[in-house]
């Protein structure tokens, strides 16, 4: 892998060098024209709209590689300027992806306490998933930038802002042309090819509170050379913002945690069994460290002395009362001593990105071309409280997993007299001897609690492409040779286990010093330096160091370094078949070879298990490959000067893919489209598609791993009355209880005594905190995904409303063998909430002798069927105001627009008769809404946007008695900007979320804007 390494690098900085050498040259052009000063701006919009103005010139338009003068496509294609991204005040395309109503927005932030936070944004057509969205640049494919058991996607922050040209989404389908992924549809990155000249542009924002500052800085340069026969381009990016915590909002600071509705009676009283609670502490632990007198985990476990709840003073000499605070759920309570909930997460990670992308193309003769793209991106973020919640020891954690209580003798050395004989006072077992157990949040152990993340992206591609004509056709072909890499690293700490354990058992010598337990007799560890957990303040530098040791482990997961490489070769040709009475048929014929590979390297710690439950983690290294064949044909049986009654166009294409992968086999997808312009302004289109996706490698091959985590328990009585079936579900627990009949036992209800009691008293811990043992790795079995994908729809430009575009589109897309990230939960949940539970899946996970959660695995697997129907409208309307209300002089332009998605079904089913739907939620909202008004008059351009949600279920089974928040409130974001441009100069400002509309209650269902209301200044100057 390193000599690979190497022979990439050298590759690249030789073509670096190249295309240095003639940006330096002279000849620097002045920068590409500016639009007229009254031009309304661009919005999203059909591929027609856009790609009409090509003076009859063939084009590519995304979701076919034909070349056609012919813009409209048979599936929809929204087109993003990047414009966009100037009116919005965004620093990367992401954030304008994510406000595209048929894209379910990916944000790099937290709505869950203790999470680590995603940097990397991954556009999600439909949520059906970032890996069924393939992403391409130039309509070539780029490598992977996830890992684990991620989706096999790419991040946006890597695409070059200043080079591109515009975004191409298509909505369904895809992979006859593209292969595996494009199943809800394909983005592609179409960067610019004939930039000339500079453009530098700096931009700052920050929110109405004073935090989250962003700033960026971009160049964009380019010139022509050789007479005009060639073009050289180089864009720089930066761009910085700010970490965000969650005690920073409102919405977050509050961490609203469903818990048991004590208000509950029944599954019929017209009470929801669950409610939030807010401003909520954990109990069960204190900064100080306090003591429980047993293992139990609830209030009568905790140690009284002289009648009260005791903690360690700050320095950790005395004891003084602990306050649990009103208890509300579990260990939760609402004040006291308690450790805030809301400390151990952080909203938004700091990010820093920097990218550096040269494009360039040449002439060799009139007829063949070579072109080159080079991209190196880095992105840095720091989530500054990742490694804050592994710091909690209390009776709720895991001693399987290293997070239980530590145990605590009278011998220990850093007990006071006056300390050892209450606490032997008031505990005749410690006073003999026997443990008790300090719950400690070890908030200032660690150097830090930062998970900094380091990511490189690297591709280079050379191509040719030419033309030539022959038998009185014209043909075209093109090559091309790319190779990728993505290399990220983890720095963060964590503490080894066996070291915490061993330094915490603290006693004196025959000498009279403090020595690890483990060395009292002799010597087992030299370095074991005692830790003294009593108070705030008190643990030595010494102890620090022996116990902390650098780890990818965070929360449940374990992140080993990792490599993606992806080299690709594509070879096309294409052209004129024959010409009929509607126009010219054509073809296109591909070849494609491609190679993924992925190494991941655990951190040593990791790799020898020394971290939470102390499973080893091993290193992996997997590949595979593909050889590809696709071709197309287009048939235009009617246009031009050929038209019938009622058919002005008819045109019909087709597309087959055969593939074979080296790992998942063959397989063979194939698309059909059909485009029927009924008179001028209206074109009824549909497309049918057989698409797939094949599993990516840490899927597949991923190394087992176990850590402690949650997962909740169907028959928790916090949970028994959720799911898709609760029925079901409410039987299949009660038949568990039966079956076994210590589980939910308890001092009042004892083994043996009526399940159905037990049932309605049993509580599980592991739902909330992480206390279950989740095996997480590949799956070998895995299979191909396939769909079959519909589409029709219709584009309506009428000609007695000049400047008026309709479109509407029917997507229905039908999932067999769905590949799933199917977390322990959801085997739990698909297990218990099928009339008959499938014993394959069931056998996924175990229980403790009460019926808590013990183990339990995460893996992705192949699901039944996914089935998505819905529907995609945008209406915009452009009008030159003078002549629209017959005025003399300019009184600007103005264009408004309108797009929504209707999400109408999406369910899941994996055994066919446990149906888990999620349209109708937050998750997939049943309509988004976005409306947008442009105005322009001279130099100046006014701009206003919204981003409208519905009030929603957070999960589409929620009724009155399952549900804590019913409906989520709808949530609608305005946002408003104007530029000023002069000759070479424009200033722009604007407000996102002028509002300053908050998230919807609870905040963990994402469902709205966190940062609030954020300013943004920017200045762009061309030359």
């Amino acid at each position: 892998m390193a000599r690979a390494g190497a022979r990439f690098s050298r590759s690249t900085v030789l073509a670096g060098s190249t295309l240095l050498s003639l940006l330096v040259s002279p000849g620097w052009a002045m920068a590409q024209e500016a639009p007229a000063a009254g031009a309304t701006p661009p919005v999203e919009e059909t591929a027609s709209a856009v790609l009409d103005n090509q003076g009859g010139k063939e084009v590519v338009v995304t979701g076919s590689r034909i070349r056609t003068s012919d813009t409209t496509t048979p599936a929809p294609v929204t087109i993003v300027s990047p414009a966009v991204l100037e009116e919005r005040g965004f620093t990367q395309i992401g954030q304008a992806l994510n406000e595209i109503p048929a894209i379910t927005p990916s944000y790099s932030r937290n709505t869950g306490i203790g999470s680590q936070v995603s940097v990397q944004n991954y556009p999600n057509l439909f949520n059906l998933g970032a890996g069924r969205t393939l992403s391409l640049v130039n309509g070539r494919r780029m490598v992977t930038t996830g890992s684990g058991l991620e989706d096999a996607a790419v991040d946006t922050n890597i695409i070059p802002v200043g080079l591109i040209e515009r975004v191409d989404v298509v909505q369904a389908g895809g992979a006859a042309v593209y292969g595996s992924g494009a199943m809800a549809g394909v983005i592609n990155y179409v960067l610019k090819r004939n930039f000339q000249g500079v453009t530098l542009d700096a931009q700052s924002s920050i929110s109405s509170r004073g935090d989250y500052p962003v700033y960026s800085l971009r160049g964009t340069f380019g010139t022509n050379f050789g007479g005009g026969r060639g073009n050289i381009a180089l864009n720089l990016d930066y761009s910085k913002s700010d970490p965000l915590l969650f005690p920073d909002r409102e919405a977050s600071r509050l961490v609203p945690f469903p818990g048991t509705n004590p208000a509950n009676t029944s599954n019929s009283d017209g009470i929801p069994a669950t409610v939030y609670f807010t401003n909520t502490k954990t109990w069960s632990s204190s900064y100080n460290g306090m003591f429980w007198a047993n293992t139990g985990t609830t209030l009568a476990s905790l140690l009284k002395v002289n009648g009260n709840y005791v903690q360690f003073n700050g320095a950790g000499t005395a004891l003084v009362p602990y306050d649990t605070g009103k208890v509300v759920f579990s260990n939760l309570a609402q004040g006291g001593d308690g450790v805030d909930y809301n400390s151990k997460s952080t909203l938004f990670a700091g990010i820093e990105r920097y990218s550096a992308t040269a494009v360039g193309h040449y002439d060799l003769t009139d007829d063949i071309t070579v072109s080159t793209e080079l991209l190196y991106a880095r992105t840095l973020s720091n989530d500054p409280l990742a490694r804050m919640r592994p710091m909690q020891f209390d009776n709720t954690g895991s001693a399987a997993g290293g997070t239980f209580s530590f145990a605590v003798y009278r011998d220990n050395a850093y007990l006071t007299p006056t300390v050892l004989s209450q606490l032997s006072a008031a505990s005749p077992a410690f006073a003999g001897g026997g443990a008790l157990y300090l719950g400690k949040f070890l908030d200032n152990i660690m150097p830090d609690t930062n998970l900094r993340t380091d990511t490189k992206t690297y591709r280079g591609l050379l191509a040719l492409d030419g033309k030539f004509e022959w038998l009185d056709r014209e043909f075209n072909w093109s090559a091309s040779i790319s190779k990728a890499r993505v290399d990220t690293t983890y720095e963060g700490w964590n503490l080894n286990q066996i070291r915490l354990r061993n330094a915490a058992d603290a006693v004196r010598n025959g000498a009279g010093q403090i020595v690890c337990r483990i060395n009292l007799v002799s010597v087992v560890d030299p370095n074991c330096a005692p830790l003294n957990l009593f108070g705030h303040v008190n643990m030595s530098e010494a102890a620090r160091n022996y116990v902390t040791v650098q780890s990818g482990t965070n929360q449940s997961s374990v992140l080993p370094n990792y490599v993606n490489d992806q080299t690709d070769a594509l070879l096309s040709v294409g052209g004129d078949i024959v010409k009929l009475p509607g126009g010219t048929a054509k073809f296109n014929l591909t070849y494609e070879h491609r190679e993924e590979n992925v190494e991941t390297t655990p951190l040593e710690a990791d790799r020898l298990g020394l971290i939470g439950a102390g499973s080893m983690l091993a290193p992996f290294k997997g590949g595979y490959h593909t050889n590809e064949g696709a071709g197309e044909l287009l048939i235009p049986i009617v246009g031009g000067d050929f038209t019938l009654p009622l058919i002005q166009s008819l045109e019909v294409n087709g597309s087959y893919r055969i593939v074979k992968d080296s790992l998942a086999g063959s397989e063979n997808v194939w698309g059909l489209g059909a485009r029927w312009g009924v008179f001028p302004g209206l074109t009824i289109r549909s497309s049918l598609s057989r698409n797939f996706r094949a599993p990516n490698l840490n899927q597949l091959l991923q190394p087992q791993t176990t850590a402690v985590a949650t997962a909740t328990n169907p028959c928790s009585n916090a949970s028994i009355a959720s799911g898709s079936n609760p029925t079901a579900r409410a039987a299949n627990c009660l038949a568990l209880f039966q079956a076994n009949p210590t589980y939910g036992a308890t001092d009042a209800l004892p083994a043996g005594s009526s399940a159905v009691a037990r049932l309605a008293g049993f509580f599980d811990l592991g739902g909330s905190f992480r206390r279950v043992l989740v095996t997480t790795g590949g799956n070998p079995d895995l299979q191909n995904e396939t769909s079959r994908t519909f589409t029709l729809g219709f584009v309506f430009q009428p000609t007695f409303v000049p400047g008026l575009t309709i479109t509407a589109d029917r997507i229905r897309l039908n999932l067999d063998n769905a590949l799933s990230n199917f977390s322990a939960t959801s085997f739990l949940s698909t297990c218990f909430d099928s009339p008959s539970p499938d014993q394959g899946i069931c056998s996924t996970f175990s229980f403790n002798a009460d019926g808590t959660l013990a183990t339990a695995r995460a893996t992705t697997f192949n699901a039944g069927y996914l089935k998505y129907h819905g529907e995609i409208y945008s209406a915009t309307y452009r009008a030159d105001l003078a002549n629209l209300f017959g005025a003399k002089g300019d009184i600007g332009a103005l264009t408004v627009s309108l797009q929504a998605t209707h999400n109408t079904l999406r369910v899941t089913s994996v055994t066919g008769l446990d149906l888990v739907r999620t349209d109708d939620t937050t998750s997939l909202p049943r309509w988004v809404w976005k409306p947008e008004a442009h105005y322009a008059i001279g130099s100046f351009r006014l701009n206003y946007s919204a981003y409208i949600l519905p009030a929603e279920k957070i999960n589409y089974t929620d009724t009155v008695e399952n549900a804590s928040v019913l409906p989520v409130a709808g949530n609608t974001r305005h946002n408003i900007s104007a530029e000023y441009r002069l000759d070479r100069f424009s200033l722009r400002a604007g407000i996102n979320n002028f509002t300053d509309t908050a998230p919807s209650f609870p905040y963990s269902a994402g469902y709205g804007d966190i940062i609030g209301r954020q300013f943004f200044l920017g200045v762009k100057v061309s030359y």
